[in-house]
């Protein structure tokens, strides 16, 4: 292959049409999704993240901002994201409208920004129209806007977008200053998502086309351009790389459980998962929040799969000199969802809608520019290009439409997963514990036990029943749930402290009970790192049991102080009046 000429990147000037298609794409966007706004909470996350999590639901404060940067919550470090959900708080009141409709103006924000920043790099209107609806219509986005959780996605995404656009300014005119917005931008995602850490790569992708920075990668006379750049990127991968440590210590010293799926299985379901996200991106059809796990490896299928990415990889690369937009978003596509893919990702090895939000960018790339550079040569075809690409838009808007009522509530989104997948314990667990919170015990029980008898030993599902018996009084069920999830999860938080209560609070409890509540509180403290308001009022329960009043007294009060200090104005009125049982020295049972 002959030698290419690096050139300076397209500096495209602003004109009323990109503005006016911009805007235009966003207001579509909104008024796609605006169904979502009426959206509640869902009892899968939303809880933990918003509306059960006291510093969220109170607003903006400087012991929640304290909290944000130096708590890791759910197993991440993302201060952003809940400083995000703390203003709408602030804006909106602790109701699920605000944090829906900030998810869809960040989506619809996020779409007119990609066609900013596609149509500026490439100098193509409708083409990079397409890509920016295609993106903003498809039906893959219902969970990420319509989940309040994935907030994740949205926020994370806007960001990307930014630091994009800080890249393409600061390759029309290098400099430091340039540069360092781009960092700021990725370093404000980071604390979003983790997923900003595809950024370098796929900003050297961009430096081949369409910024064209460097020339052929396979030339050896351009290494040296590409080594440029990419110690150029230096900085943007030091702050990647110290995000995957970061993370990786959050998730294997916290308290999340995983699927023990040995390595070399998890190596098997790379490959073959490629071709299910593209083939979701391609039929968005039986879209779910769950989908039932198979871990199980064909290796048959796994090779097949493996041949296939890497033959159409090799065909693009042999095109890259005609087509370079078809290499750079398949490569795009391959490097974004690289770190979500199942058997590498974090956590279950599972598929979910929301890991497309930024790789799907480089399919739609991918196939508006295959379609156009394949079909535009004749122009008569134009208009059925043009007719296809809008009928293709509708199909992806009515399939949304569609979606959005399945999210509505808890029971609309789990009944459809199991409308799919009749007999996944997991979509059953979750409906039960729907149930037991809006106090229907009876449902409840039906789907936890199912669960049960599914997957036998499935600690969340025995951790709901536990709590369903306790909230019903009947306390020897309740101790054996508890006891079951503690055989599998050793470090529960809420099983030691539920049973550390139970045992305490029990009427004629033996001593040995009390010992055993309170090693069960002093296990849960120090998991805690003595942090939790809660835990601290058991741990004061258990030593009052155990007739330990002036360490029950303490611990009472510090669990007072932290109570008060977060805003659990109901919990601190129950600490207070056992406080003063203690300091007469009784046990202040309920």
């Amino acid at each position: 292959m002959n030698r290419t000429t690096p050139s300076a990147p397209p500096k495209a000037r602003a004109t009323p049409w990109r503005l006016i298609l911009a805007l235009g794409i966003a207001a579509l966007a909104i008024a796609l999704f605006w169904p979502a706004t009426e959206c509640g909470f869902l009892h899968f996350d939303d809880g933990s993240y918003v509306f059960e999590n006291p510093h969220v639901n109170t607003g903006l404060s400087a012991a929640n901002l304290r909290w944000a940067f130096t708590s890791v919550h759910e197993n991440w470090w993302l201060p952003v994201l809940w400083i995000s959900f703390m203003a709408d708080t602030g804006l909106f009141g602790p109701g699920p409208f605000g944090y829906h409709l900030v998810n869809v103006l960040l989506h619809a924000l996020n779409a007119a920004l990609l066609f900013w920043i596609l149509s500026r790099m490439t100098g193509s209107r409708w083409r990079s129209a397409f890509v920016a609806a295609l993106f903003a219509f498809h039906p893959l986005r219902v969970e990420s806007v319509a989940w309040i959780t994935e907030r994740k996605d949205v926020l994370s995404g806007f960001f990307f977008l930014l630091a994009l656009l800080a890249y393409l300014r600061h390759a029309e005119r290098p400099s430091p200053a340039r540069f360092s917005w781009v960092a700021l931008w990725m370093l404000l995602g980071l604390m979003s998502k983790a997923i900003l850490i595809i950024l370098p790569p796929v900003l050297l992708l961009l430096d081949f086309w369409p910024l064209r920075r460097a020339g052929d990668p396979f030339d050896r006379r351009e290494w040296r351009n590409w080594g440029r750049l990419l110690l150029g990127k230096g900085p943007l991968i030091l702050l990647a790389a110290a995000f995957v440590l970061l993370n990786l210590r959050t998730h294997l010293t916290g308290s999340a459980i995983y699927e023990a799926v040995p390595p070399a299985v998890r190596a098997g379901l790379v490959f073959p998962n490629y071709w299910s996200y593209a083939g979701k991106l391609l039929w968005p059809a039986h879209l779910a929040i769950l989908y039932p796990e198979h871990d199980v490896v064909d290796w048959t299928v796994s090779l097949a799969a493996l041949a296939g990415l890497a033959a159409v990889t090799v065909l693009l690369v042999r095109l890259r000199a005609k087509h370079p937009a078809l290499l750079v978003g398949w490569l795009w596509f391959l490097v974004a969802l690289f770190p979500v893919i199942r058997g590498l990702r974090l956590g279950y090895a599972a598929y979910a809608d929301r890991f497309t939000y930024l790789p799907s960018i480089g399919l739609f790339l991918l196939f508006a520019w295959a379609v156009a550079d394949l079909l535009l040569p004749e122009p008569r075809r134009i208009p059925f290009l043009a007719a296809l690409a809008l009928a293709l838009l509708a199909a992806c808007a009515g399939k949304v439409r569609a979606t959005l009522p399945l999210w509505k509530n808890t029971l609309t989104v789990f009944e459809n997963v199991l409308a799919q997948a009749p007999d996944y314990p997991l979509a059953h667990n979750n409906l039960g514990a729907y149930y037991a919170s809006i106090n229907r015990p009876g449902p409840a029980r039906v789907h936890l036990q199912r669960c049960l008898q599914l997957q036998p030993g499935f600690a969340d599902a025995h951790l709901n029943l536990a709590n369903l018996c306790m909230a019903e009084g009947n306390l020897p069920d309740a101790v054996l749930h508890y006891r079951a999830v503690l055989e599998s999860r050793p470090d529960s938080l809420k099983a030691l402290n539920n049973l550390s209560w139970l045992l305490a609070e029990t009427p004629g409890a033996s001593p040995s009970q009390r010992e055993e509540s309170l090693r069960l509180a002093l296990r849960a403290t120090e998991l805690s790192k003595s942090a939790d308001a809660s835990i601290l009022d058991t741990l004061a329960v258990a030593y009052a049991a155990n007739r330990r009043f002036g360490d029950a007294a303490r611990t009472a009060e510090e669990a007072l102080q932290r109570a008060q200090a977060n805003g659990e104005s109901s919990l601190a009125a129950s600490v207070a009046k056992r406080l003063a049982a203690y300091r007469r020295g009784e046990p202040g049972r309920e």
